[in-house]
């Protein structure tokens, strides 16, 4: 993974969900998904087990959305992938607040308490999916 975040041309990652599904027919739907420059999160690929607020570009939760704002994501740690949990997102960092929220919410990953409203858990074919590329609208 090092290796491609250091390859010319990676400067960001993202999430989507149902990528497979929902983008058939080309391009790409920014709801429910986050975009973050490596510039701005240094913790990447550092597995550190705790929170750690970093300033994203671009989120949106279930059609609310966040740019240029700082948002806790939590980083499980080696074998685990960076979610963000919505109740600490409304209480720390640049405290963003995505309503209808259910208690534990997480998203882009560690389903433990799913919102049928979110894209990635929303049936049992839904996928999150983890991108390292370029910028790309």
């Amino acid at each position: 993974m090092k290796s491609i975040k250091n390859a010319p041309g990676s400067t960001h990652y993202r999430a989507t969900c149902s990528f497979n599904i929902e983008y058939e027919n080309g391009g790409i739907n920014h709801r429910d998904y986050l975009r973050v420059s490596f510039c701005a999160d240094s913790h990447v690929f550092h597995g550190t087990g705790k929170f750690y607020c970093i300033r994203i570009q671009y989120v949106n939760i279930r059609g609310h959305t966040c740019r240029q704002c700082s948002i806790p994501i939590w980083d499980g740690g080696y074998g685990s992938q960076k979610v963000i949990n919505l109740g600490k997102a409304s209480s720390i960092c640049d405290k963003w607040t995505v309503p209808n929220k259910i208690n534990g919410e997480q998203v882009f990953g560690q389903y433990y308490n799913v919102n049928p409203k979110f894209a990635c858990s929303n049936s049992s074919t839904s996928t999150t999916n983890w991108w390292i590329a370029g910028y790309y609208y």
